[in-house]
């Protein structure tokens, strides 16, 4: 019978496993006010932190206007950056709300994880009601479990709970500087009261801790090689609605490669594993031969063939 903490942490911890982390944020302010606190005590532990923001967080904006409004949103994100301590993000540039299908997605971002010396990528969950937040989850989980280094994903919340929760990390000692962050999105917050919103929810993460913890931002962390049961499970879940009925735009069904990725990786996997059998079948064997008598025995054989096969070939001039 499961437990309450099969879902959820019941305790803190100072920051996440990993000393190089990568955010993944769909739009600019998502880094922030999902794991703002987080990245302040990774830096302060020394750890280095880069973000990238995938989208032009244009949504809805004219297109004479869409180049302008989006340097409005990364000039935000860059002074969020000043004051938690990492470099200017940097930006893919993938129109807003259109994550969503895009093919070149996974390719995009499995070229910057195998390029680089990450070892902890954090990106908004798969229980994400946003369709961009919800695909930017599927395709960095799917380039992770793709790519050639071994990387945790940290999933983190903004606009819902998660539905597991492995780690919270306490953010009390910090949560000024988050606070402080937050503010450098007026864009956003003059449309609703996002920090607020995101002040309950961190208070809500301590539910579980002790009273000491004021404040604690929530993830789920998943290792490299539990990702392909993770993209075949949320394969199965029903389709999300969006975030906002009034925009009457509906979520595109997710692309047919994404969907049984899970299988192909699954088999990728077994072929992968039959091949380290292979060799270690081979390698039992000619183990087995250097040290058997027959080998031993007939070693002077063997250097003599070596002599007279070199001088034959000095003799033939090759």
């Amino acid at each position: 019978m499961r437990t309450e903490s099969d879902y959820v942490a019941y305790h803190a911890v100072d920051k996440l496993p990993g000393r190089s982390v990568l955010v993944l944020a769909p739009h600019a302010d998502d880094e922030v006010f999902g794991c703002g606190g987080t990245l302040v005590k990774h830096r302060r532990a020394g750890d280095s932190v880069s973000v990238v923001i995938v989208t032009d967080g244009s949504f809805g904006q004219p297109e004479d206007v869409r180049a302008a409004h989006a340097a409005m949103r990364a000039g935000e994100s860059l002074a969020a950056s000043r004051l938690i301590g990492y470099s200017a993000p940097d930006s893919l540039h993938y129109r807003d709300r259109e994550l969503a299908g895009c093919d070149g997605l996974v390719l995009h971002l499995l070229k910057i994880f195998n390029e680089s010396d990450f070892d902890l990528i954090c990106v908004p969950s798969i229980d994400e009601m946003h369709p961009d937040h919800h695909a930017l989850a599927l395709a960095a989980l799917r380039a992770a479990a793709l790519g050639v280094k071994d990387v945790s994903v940290a999933m983190y919340e903004v606009g819902r709970p998660l539905s597991r929760v492995t780690h919270l990390v306490d953010v009390s000692d910090v949560y000024e500087v988050k606070l402080d962050a937050m503010r450098c999105f007026p864009s956003q917050l003059s449309h609703q009261s996002y920090d607020q919103h995101i002040v309950a929810l961190n208070t809500f993460r301590t539910y579980t801790l002790s009273k000491e913890v004021l404040y604690a931002e929530a993830f789920w962390v998943v290792n490299q090689g539990d990702i392909p049961d993770l993209i075949r499970a949320a394969s199965m879940q029903p389709q999300r609605p969006t975030d906002g009925a009034s925009s009457g735009m509906a979520e595109r069904a997710l692309p047919a490669d994404v969907l049984n990725c899970a299988e192909l990786l699954q088999q990728q996997i077994q072929h992968n594993t039959q091949l380290d059998e292979q060799v270690a079948s081979l390698n039992a064997e000619v183990d087995r031969l250097y040290n058997s008598n027959t080998w031993r025995l007939t070693a002077p054989l063997r250097a003599l063939r070596r002599v007279v096969t070199s001088s034959l070939q000095r003799l033939s001039g090759r």
